[in-house]
């Protein structure tokens, strides 16, 4: 009879845990995810808490996440494939497109471009294409000095934009947060 009474009181306790561990997103978000057939990998450490998203000209994202802690902003857009797209064959020119398009127009930044391995690509994110820019952004965009934007494509599925704003170039969250998206098939 003891051990019930204390498994009960366990449960009743520990219950409201589980709960809030458990990421609830927007309807929106949630049926943007699902069409791009998608997951976010949310960070469990570092006490990642939704970001407000304020009104941007630039790119309204979907989702956004931040750390005071790693001192790492994360946004997500997503783009879903809609049947009738003249553009969804074309993830690279896109990718490119959205890199100069957030960029700041100073004669003197650059923007860097990296290709991730086909292996890597499939292990994983189970996508087609991806790629990894940085630039520094337009302060209309973001505040941070610097934006790391993973772009990954899935045949018949979407594209997804995730981007990394920070201030040091030399964070080391960005290794541990890389891997913030990945399509479920």
């Amino acid at each position: 009879m003891r051990f019930y009474l204390y498994l009960i009181i366990f449960l009743l306790t520990a219950s409201p845990l589980f709960l809030y561990s458990q990421i609830k997103y927007p309807t929106e978000l949630a049926e943007e995810l699902s069409l791009a057939d998608l997951e976010i990998i949310q960070p469990l450490e570092a006490r990642y808490r939704t970001l407000r998203l304020r009104k941007n000209r630039y790119l309204q994202c979907d989702y956004g996440i931040w750390s005071r802690k790693e001192k790492l902003e994360i946004r997500y857009a997503i783009e879903p494939i809609h049947p009738n797209s003249r553009s969804a064959n074309i993830p690279h020119v896109k990718a490119f497109s959205m890199a100069t398009h957030l960029a700041t127009n100073n004669e003197e930044a650059v923007i860097s471009k990296l290709s991730i391995s086909p292996e890597r690509l499939a292990e994983d994110f189970n996508a087609d294409y991806g790629e990894v820019y940085v630039f520094r952004p337009k302060s209309a965009f973001s505040e941070k000095l610097y934006c790391q934007m993973l772009v990954l494509y899935k045949e018949g599925k979407g594209m997804v934009y995730v981007f990394f704003l920070f201030d040091d170039p030399n964070n080391t969250a960005l290794d541990y947060r890389f891997q913030a998206v990945r399509f479920l098939s």
